[in-house]
């Protein structure tokens, strides 16, 4: 049996989605011809924080178990990864649909903000570190293409480190916990692999509190994330 709340809550998703793409497509179009449009792009802020809350209302859904009317409230961790991972797809349709190139000369900046820390020193054991995008390059099979674009990254959803100076420290991110392993350390940039998933590097420069996430995937062709967030 399907989920009529999941249903409901992709619908939203889908028009949410096609606000942004329309928006998305306003904004292009005026900047290829030379005008500026700060109302498109407040609209534009406006529609992805619509769509991000539409897929984290589903996410929440998908965790909670309850996803099919009279079945215990489970839910495997690889259902929830594989919807997240649905969830960022959809964002990119847009960018393969319309076509358009942005700017440039474009420049989104996310100055430091004031409660966190301008330096890590050698002897700190644990730091959370927070995003505000993330971007994403996906190779499309069907299009023979590569997609560029960012994603809203919500600053709660915050990543904590631990043991570091360890051979083993630990990362905290969603309520899980897993064990990292010291790729290298070195010219005050810490770099840490996670052996459970392939492909997922963090980079902790202490010289400027910055930790540099990225992660490799091979769905819908290979995909590619990263970002970088302020630690404290």
């Amino acid at each position: 049996m399907s989920c009529p709340e999941c249903s409901m809550q992709r619908d939203q998703i889908a028009i949410a989605q096609e606000e942004a793409c329309k928006l998305r497509e306003r904004i292009a179009s005026d900047l290829a011809a030379d005008k500026s449009s700060p109302q498109s792009l407040k609209s534009l802020q406006t529609a992805e924080r619509s769509l991000e809350r539409c897929m984290r209302s589903l996410e929440r859904h998908l965790e909670s178990g309850d996803t099919t009317p009279g079945s215990a409230r489970t839910v495997s961790h690889t259902t929830v990864v594989w919807a997240i991972i649905c969830m960022t797809f959809i964002l990119s349709s847009c960018s393969r649909r319309s076509g358009a190139t942005p700017s440039p000369d474009f420049e989104w900046k996310w100055p430091r903000p004031g409660d966190v820390s301008h330096s890590l020193s050698d002897s700190v054991t644990a730091t959370t570190c927070r995003f505000k995008k993330t971007a994403i390059v996906s190779f499309d099979d069907s299009q023979n293409g590569i997609n560029y674009w960012i994603a809203p990254e919500p600053e709660t959803d915050t990543m904590s480190f631990s043991d570091l100076g360890t051979k083993k420290p630990r990362i905290a991110y969603r309520d899980r916990q897993e064990d990292l392993e010291v790729a290298g350390d070195a010219n005050g940039l810490l770099t840490l692999v996670n052996p459970s998933t392939a492909g997922e590097v963090y980079v902790i420069d202490r010289k400027r509190a910055l930790l540099m996430h990225s992660s490799l995937t091979p769905f819908f062709g290979t995909r590619g994330d990263i970002e970088m967030g302020y630690c404290q």
